[in-house]
């Protein structure tokens, strides 16, 4: 499995769900998921980090709603610099972006 899916999009809308991992925030993910396929917007989806305190890759460990988190290497490499290249992206296709961070679904 995937840690993190990456949708491309349409329109200058990112959908983010930092919390897509099945035992933290129960159908985030595939709400997440749906929802950009259906509006073509852009989507990053954490599927396998698990939500934690400290930044562990070897257990699959991470906040992706955490900056301090999403600074980590590994982290960044799989959330942050999807969000900046889709970010930048949309910016330059659209003249501006919004950006909606799932939670709880």
């Amino acid at each position: 499995m995937e840690r993190v899916s990456l949708i491309e999009g349409e329109i200058p809308v990112i959908l983010f769900a930092p919390h897509g991992f099945q035992g933290n925030d129960e159908n985030t993910a595939i709400l997440t998921e749906v929802i950009a396929k259906q509006i073509k917007a852009y989507a990053v989806i954490n599927r396998g980090w698990e939500r934690s305190d400290q930044v562990d890759s070897l257990k699959d460990k991470a906040d992706c709603n955490n900056v301090e988190h999403c600074h980590e290497e590994i982290v960044n490499e799989e959330i942050l610099e999807p969000l900046l290249k889709f970010s930048k992206k949309a910016k330059n296709q659209h003249g501006t972006v919004f950006v909606y961070n799932i939670h709880g679904m």
